[in-house]
């Protein structure tokens, strides 16, 4: 272990992320409070407390901004140097999050299963996906997790549906996907070189890898 670093209060850290640069770590905790630490200080930059609380961040490559998911107020773009807030993305409620590799596009999952993108440098929004299904349980829909692929203009997406599912990011068209799950996806991730995509969900079955195929189980 390198070093630890503690909560001034006793919550419990739901999400953190490393900058691009390696510079610093940020958190998000359930009593809905940002925490970003200089890595090289070892010390905490600042803390803050988004109104509506938080549920998960990520930061913006090449850029030093902060993107965080304000649960029931959207999402909103910080300096991560001053936490001054110099951007929101919607009013919606939003579960997920995710950022393109080139830092021009925010992605975010909403709890009717929507899925929309944005443009980082300006807040317009590009264009909404929609393909999930919704299950017959009040509070249980939503896109639950985001992944945006290193070497393909490409967004992986996991929902309550128990699909993933891929879309191509510059044309908004879904590319494949994926029916192997027997419950919610609650976690997607792509392999470095973005050929293949493991997923996990709450059926207690192992993760699959592969490449999605349209109404089928991943390639092995």
């Amino acid at each position: 272990m390198l070093h630890t670093f503690a909560l001034e209060t006793f919550e419990r850290v739901e999400a953190c992320a490393f900058s691009p640069d390696g510079s610093a770590l940020a958190a998000a905790t359930n009593g809905g409070s940002v925490i970003v630490w200089d890595l090289a200080a070892r010390k905490a930059r600042f803390q803050f407390r988004p109104s509506g609380g938080v549920e998960s961040l990520a930061f913006i490559p090449g850029a030093a901004r902060l993107a965080v998911n304000k649960g029931l107020e959207g999402i909103g773009l910080y300096d991560s140097d001053t936490s001054k807030e110099v951007r929101s993305f919607g009013k919606d409620a939003v579960r997920s999050l995710a950022v393109a590799p080139d830092g021009r596009t925010l992605a975010a999952g909403d709890y009717d299963n929507r899925i929309r993108l944005w443009e980082v440098a300006t807040g317009r929004e590009v264009r909404a996906l929609e393909g999930h299904r919704r299950v017959p349980v009040s509070g249980k829909n939503g896109v639950f997790c985001l992944a945006f692929s290193t070497r393909r203009q490409e967004a992986g997406l996991g929902a309550a549906d128990g699909t993933v599912r891929l879309w191509a990011a510059d044309n908004g068209k879904e590319t494949a996907c994926c029916e192997g799950h027997g419950g919610p996806v609650h976690a997607v991730a792509f392999a470095p070189d973005g050929k293949s995509l493991g997923s996990g969900g709450a059926d207690n079955v192992p993760p699959p890898v592969g490449r999605p195929a349209r109404g089928g189980r991943p390639g092995r």
